[in-house]
């Protein structure tokens, strides 16, 4: 495992956190949705909790799609038409 520049290494660190306090948000605000949800669409606790699983698992498969293929939205090759619709999946 190669490690950081010390440059980068506060950026990373910011992204880190970041990325976890959104994830956080995300798990907490996700009951609050389901009852606006639930009362706008008719759909039942079961059926809004099966939609965010159901999105969480499509994320993951496609991260892990980007991930093995290298990060071409950063690398800047090309790729980032096919990679940009796929969180609009979920």
């Amino acid at each position: 495992m190669t490690t950081a520049p010390a440059s980068t290494r506060p950026l990373v660190w910011t992204l880190a956190l970041l990325c976890t306090v959104s994830y956080g948000a995300l798990y907490y605000a996700q009951p609050l949705q389901a009852v606006a949800t639930e009362h706008a669409t008719g759909w039942t606790r079961v059926q809004t909790g099966l939609a965010f699983t159901a999105a969480l698992l499509v994320s993951a498969v496609f991260a892990a799609r980007v991930r093995r293929g290298g990060c071409h939205l950063l690398s800047g090759k090309g790729h980032a038409r096919r990679v940009r619709p796929a969180p609009a999946v979920t």
